[in-house]
């Protein structure tokens, strides 16, 4: 019973070392990747989560106010 109990606390005793050390060392996540342009627009382009849904009517509203500004600035200089 004893001897659990000190195997339990020299455990615990590891991980708290062990954490305390990747918080003043700061956590090692390793080289970030960098991922083309392209490969992002083609994941935008799908249809099969939110965010490449909402880029797209976004996408869509920006070329919208385009054309109409487009066509504004003519009628006025007209």
């Amino acid at each position: 019973m004893q001897s659990d109990v000190n195997h339990m606390t020299k455990q615990r005793l590891l991980q708290t070392k062990g954490l305390s050390k990747e918080v003043r060392g700061g956590l090692n996540l390793g080289k970030k990747i960098s991922v083309p342009k392209d490969v992002m627009m083609e994941e935008l382009n799908l249809l099969s989560n939110r965010g490449s849904r909402m880029f797209q009517e976004r996408q869509k509203r920006a070329e919208r106010f385009t054309v109409e500004s487009a066509a504004n600035t003519s009628n006025v200089r007209k």
